[in-house]
C-alpha cells in the first residue's frame, strides 16, 4: 500500500516536471522573440509564493501538475485587440508565434533524447529475472502441457506463431486467445545442457487469475523467478534448475 502510494506522488511530480519544462520552452522562446511576458506560475491553483524578477510576475501554486506561463496579448484587453497589445502575443510575425509554440514540444523531445542517453550510458534499466526470462516458473499439473512432459524451468520459443519475448504474451493470450494456442520450445536438460525441442497445439481453459475468472491459459501459470547454478570445478557454472520462488546462484 506505502509502496502504491510512493508511486503515485512520484508520477504526479514527474507529470509536473515535464509540463514544467514544457512551459520554460515557451517562455524563454518568447522572451527570445521579444514577446512580453506577463506571468509563470509553477504548478496551478492559489499561490504559496510569489514573487516578481524581471518583469515577470513569478508563483508556486499548490497542485503540483505542471505550470503555464502568460504572454500579454493572448486575449482582448480593454478596447484593445490582441494584434495591437505592444509585444504582445498576436503583435509578432507568424514566424515569432510558431516558435514559441513549438518550443514547448521541442524541449520535451530534446529532455526525453537526453535522459535516454544517461539511462543508455548508466546501463539501461534493470529489469526483474522475471520479467525478461523466457522460462516457465509453473506449469499447472492438470493440463496437456504437463501431461506432456514440459516442466518448470523449460523454455517458450514462440506462442501461437509469433516470438516470445515475455510473460506480457501470456496475458495477451488470457485476454485474447482462442480455442487453441500453438506454443514451440525446448524441454531443458539442466544436468548435461541438453535442449529437446517441442511444438504443442493445445487447447485453451479457462482459470482464475489475481484479475479474477474467465481467462485462458494452456497451464502456464508464471514466469520463473529464479535460476539455480552448479559451479563447476573449471569455475563455469552450469544451470541446474529454475523456479518462481525465490533468488538463488552460485552454489
Amino acid at each position: 500500500m506505502i509502496e502504491n502510494i510512493f508511486y503515485i506522488i512520484f508520477a504526479v511530480l514527474a507529470l509536473g516536471f515535464l509540463v514544467f519544462i514544457h512551459e520554460l520552452g515557451h517562455y524563454f522562446m518568447a522572451r527570445r522573440v521579444g514577446m512580453k511576458v506577463e506571468a509563470f506560475s509553477i504548478g496551478f491553483g492559489k499561490a504559496i509564493r510569489k514573487w516578481k524578477r524581471n518583469g515577470v510576475n513569478w508563483q508556486i501554486g499548490w497542485l503540483p501538475f505542471g505550470g503555464y506561463v502568460k504572454i500579454a496579448g493572448m486575449q482582448k484587453e480593454g478596447k484593445k485587440e490582441p494584434s495591437e497589445i505592444k509585444d504582445g502575443f498576436f503583435g509578432k510575425k507568424p514566424i515569432d508565434r510558431i516558435k514559441v509554440a513549438l518550443m514547448g514540444p521541442l524541449v520535451n523531445f530534446v529532455f526525453a533524447f537526453l535522459l535516454f542517453i544517461v539511462i543508455w550510458a548508466f546501463g539501461g534499466r534493470s529489469k526483474p529475472f522475471a520479467e525478461h526470462t523466457h522460462r516457465m516458473g509453473w506449469v499447472d499439473k492438470h493440463s496437456e502441457l504437463y501431461d506432456f512432459g514440459v516442466r518448470p524451468g523449460d523454455e517458450i520459443a514462440s506462442l501461437d506463431g509469433h516470438p516470445f519475448h515475455g510473460y506480457k504474451d501470456l496475458l495477451y493470450l488470457a485476454l485474447m486467445g482462442g480455442d487453441k494456442s500453438q506454443i514451440k520450445g525446448y524441454k531443458i536438460d539442466y544436468y548435461n545442457g541438453d535442449k529437446i525441442p517441442f511444438d504443442y497445439t493445445l487447447d485453451t481453459f479457462e482459470t482464475a487469475s489475481k484479475m479474477g475468472s474467465g481467462f485462458l491459459t494452456i497451464g502456464i501459470e508464471g514466469p520463473a523467478s529464479y535460476l539455480i547454478y552448479d559451479r563447476l570445478p573449471d569455475g563455469s557454472e552450469n544451470p541446474l534448475s529454475s523456479g518462481s520462488s525465490m533468488l538463488a546462484s552460485g552454489i
